[in-house]
């Protein structure tokens, strides 16, 4: 771990002047901290701030951005640039992917910075990603793959760098939890987070809100289904989540899995 973890830093050193799509996940984080300890002032990261990020994810990048010592801005992209997203298409990720690393390429360039990174690393690889079609074909650099980063590694050296989002769950964005095709509003979006906030503040760790149309599939780790219908838990997910208009709210029993809405 730690010779791959130098060998992010000598990756970051031969590339003189950086940004960073920054995310506020783990390994966007230790991305952008490696690449500040390797280059500085010469680092810029970049957030997103889409209808499909949750608030809090862009709460706590400004946060992490902070701790690090990084400069930092947060872009609101035009609502009618992401048009065709809310229509939830199979390759909405290449799609998404290609605009808004497009938008930080072109930041990139205006503060004369020599290239765009993101956080992906070697585990990626292994699972769907139709998005790296577009950061290959833009060309930006993946660090943590260069390096052979993978998960496990990712998140102990954050922990010994004393990042403390080091054990933080993976959070994809809201599109993720709804079918390929779905018509999405701003409203949809909105209720989801609600709900998925619900759960995390009654202190579930992974959990997802699957939505089709007015049914609520909540996936939770094994280990914390038994929590969920526990008296007071069930009252207060079933009622916070019918208050949000879903007409049916279940417990998948096969519990959190990536990739379930891509059917």
């Amino acid at each position: 771990m730690d010779n791959r973890y130098k060998s992010l830093l000598e990756i970051l050193c031969s590339m003189e002047s950086l940004a960073v799509a920054f995310s506020g996940g783990v390994d966007s984080t230790l991305l952008l901290k490696a690449a500040h300890d390797a280059l500085g002032k010469k680092v810029l990261a970049i957030t997103i701030d889409a209808p499909f990020h949750t608030s809090h994810e862009i709460a706590d990048a400004r946060r992490l951005a902070s701790i690090i010592g990084v400069r930092h801005l947060v872009i609101s992209p035009g609502k009618t640039s992401l048009e065709e997203l809310y229509f939830n298409p199979p390759d909405r990720c290449y799609i998404c992917k290609l605009k808004l690393f497009g938008i930080c390429l072109d930041i990139a360039a205006e503060n004369g910075l020599a290239f765009l990174s993101d956080g992906s690393n070697i585990d990626d690889l292994d699972e769907y990603r139709p998005g790296r079609r577009a950061l290959e074909e833009l060309g930006v650099r993946s660090p943590l793959v260069e390096s052979g980063l993978g998960k496990a590694e990712i998140r102990e050296s954050a922990r010994k760098l004393g990042l403390d989002n080091w054990n933080k769950p993976a959070m994809p964005c809201l599109l993720t939890r709804f079918r390929h095709g779905a018509k999405i509003s701003d409203a949809d979006l909105l209720r989801l987070q609600r709900c998925e906030k619900t759960l995390r503040d009654g202190g579930f760790g992974l959990c997802r809100v699957r939505v089709d149309g007015d049914t609520a599939r909540i996936e939770l780790a094994p280990e914390e289904m038994t929590k969920a219908v526990e008296p007071g838990n069930r009252k207060l997910i079933s009622e916070t989540f019918r208050r949000n208009g879903f007409a049916f709210v279940t417990l998948d029993l096969d519990g959190y899995r990536t990739g379930s809405m891509n059917l």
